[in-house]
């Protein structure tokens, strides 16, 4: 009987694909296996949820987190069993105990700190959006491709089980050819704070931003990466202007 294949991989900026996963082998030596240590900018809550999940994953662990303050970070860092906890972000980034940075900052600050752990030579995943605005996110790439590292935005539900066989029916042709798409994504809203980033007039504010790309990820993921011939929009806004 052969040994088995090798898997095969190629990887580009926003994907890596393989017929099997990833082996996380750091050094020249084959047999030598160890983690890959991930590094998180932003002691947020989606960051605690992240961390938890990133427990089942085999060949993975946090080392550590930066936050605005000393006081953040080892708050988090002790409830998350994290050894190492920075107030500087560009520290983290810079850490030999860290071999991939996830940002989980809010969005208005994607562009900084992305582009921060690119700088270092670090691999980056991004919390959706990627950016708050399309050229923002085109400096992350053009960065992310001129230095050859992974750079990717945490779309996860693109990998939920029900959407990636979704996505291979589509493939395959089994529904034939796709003509529209409907998606619906809902939040209890209430749950945020009146005084939080959702409900503040600015940069990286309100729910498009914060949910509305779940549905929006959901025509290109049909139909492919061609720019949309028309773009129509509804909606309603909160008394400050806010997208609800």
């Amino acid at each position: 009987q052969p040994p088995p294949r090798a898997p095969k991989i190629s990887s580009h900026v926003g994907c890596t694909m393989a017929d099997q996963p990833l082996d996380v082998t750091r050094g020249s030596e084959p047999s030598r296996i160890t983690k890959l240590r991930w590094g998180i900018l932003g002691a947020s809550n989606i960051a605690s949820d992240w961390c938890k999940a990133l427990r089942d994953v085999e060949g993975a662990e946090v080392t550590a987190v930066a936050a605005r303050s000393p006081e953040r970070a080892a708050a988090w860092a002790d409830a998350h069993g994290v050894p190492q906890r920075f107030s500087d972000y560009a520290e983290l980034c810079s850490s030999d105990s860290v071999d991939i940075v996830y940002v989980s900052t809010i969005s208005r600050l994607h562009k900084e700190h992305a582009m921060l752990a690119l700088r270092h030579g670090k691999p980056v995943l991004v919390e959706k959006p990627l950016a708050p605005t399309a050229a923002e996110a085109r400096e992350i790439v053009e960065l992310a491709r001129s230095k050859g590292l992974f750079l990717q935005e945490g779309m996860w539900t693109r990998f939920m089980p029900a959407v990636e066989k979704a996505r291979a029916l589509i493939a395959e042709g089994a529904i034939g050819t796709p003509t529209a798409v409907h998606a619906d994504f809902g939040f209890n809203a209430l749950s945020f704070e009146p005084d939080s980033g959702m409900f503040q007039p600015g940069p990286g504010s309100g729910g498009m931003l914060a949910v509305g790309c779940y549905v929006v990820q959901a025509a290109p993921m049909v139909f492919g990466t061609a720019p949309p011939v028309r773009i129509a929009a509804a909606g309603a806004g909160n008394a400050s202007g806010v997208d609800l």
